[in-house]
């Protein structure tokens, strides 16, 4: 019996070297940050902008005019990249109603710079001119770190 305790407190203690020495990316190639991070600028920020679907009038705006719209406006003044992805959202307005409407959410991380505090703006501007003053919601926040990694 106590050999058999013995054992098991071999078997146990064995199994945990090797899997406390299991490294599941050996052999895998290091990822590189693009560019290195001396080439980075200090002061990274992260913007939201959501985009309301919802146009006076009860009707929407089509996914061909958003494409449109993206084509146009938002890859032209971000053309190293964005994310884009749909979400649902509702707002209380003052009068104590509250607004339900697919959003459309636009993500960035960039350079801390008010050039481009000044493009995001003229992006709200021109959506809400195009689509008839659909609402916007812009959101920024600081970046603690940021690395992008590409090919």
């Amino acid at each position: 019996m106590k050999r058999r305790i013995m054992q098991k407190g071999w078997v146990v203690l064995a199994l945990s070297l090797v899997l406390g020495a299991y490294d599941p990316t050996c052999g895998a190639a290091p990822a590189t940050a693009v560019p290195a991070a001396a080439d980075m600028p200090a002061e990274w920020v992260k913007t939201e902008i959501y985009f309301g679907r919802d146009l006076p009038g009860g009707q929407e705006i089509s996914r061909w005019a958003w494409a449109d719209f993206m084509d146009k406006v938002l890859t032209q003044h971000f053309p190293k990249g964005l994310t884009v992805y749909e979400a649902y959202g509702q707002m209380q307005h003052a009068d104590g109603r509250i607004e339900k409407q697919s959003t459309w959410v636009v993500a960035v991380v960039h350079p801390k710079d008010p050039a481009i505090d000044k493009t995001i703006q003229e992006i709200i501007n021109v959506f809400r001119k195009q689509f008839n003053k659909a609402q916007v919601v812009h959101v920024s926040t600081p970046v603690i770190s940021a690395r992008f990694y590409a090919d």
